[in-house]
C-alpha cells in the first residue's frame, strides 16, 4: 500500500465492501482462532463486514505462479461464474510445473462463493 498497513479498521470505516475480494499474497487466507472459537484474519474480517466471497492462498506462493492463475480467475469472474466455479477453472494443466500447482492448491474460496 502506497500510504501504510491496510488494517482491518481501515476496512471498517469503508461505507461497504465488495461482493467479491481476490487476495493474491501469501497466506492471506489464513485466520487464527483466538479463545477457542473466535476467527481472526483478514478473510474472515472481510466476511464479516459482509463481503460475500473472499478467494486468498492460506499458504506461501509464488508471485511469478501466482500471476496466469490470477488471469485465469478472472476471467471466469468476468464471464459471470461463481468464485469458486472460476477458482476451479483457474486450475492448472498437469503438464504445468509444480510451482504453478503448489500455487493452486493453496487457493481457496471462503464464504458464500
Amino acid at each position: 500500500m502506497a500510504d501504510g498497513e491496510l488494517t482491518v479498521y481501515d476496512l471498517e470505516g469503508c461505507p461497504g465492501v465488495a461482493q467479491t475480494i481476490v487476495l493474491s499474497a501469501c497466506s492471506t487466507g489464513l485466520d487464527t482462532v483466538v479463545t477457542g472459537t473466535e476467527a481472526l484474519g483478514l478473510s474472515a474480517a472481510l466476511l464479516s463486514l459482509g463481503c460475500g466471497t473472499v478467494v486468498a492462498p492460506t499458504a506461501p506462493v509464488s508471485d511469478r505462479a501466482t500471476a496466469p492463475l490470477m488471469v485465469a480467475l478472472h476471467h471466469g469472474l468476468r464471464r459471470g461464474e461463481r468464485p469458486s466455479v472460476a477458482l476451479h477453472g483457474a486450475r492448472p494443466d498437469p503438464g504445468d510445473g509444480p510451482e504453478i500447482r503448489a500455487s493452486w492448491t493453496a487457493l481457496a474460496a471462503f464464504g458464500a462463493g
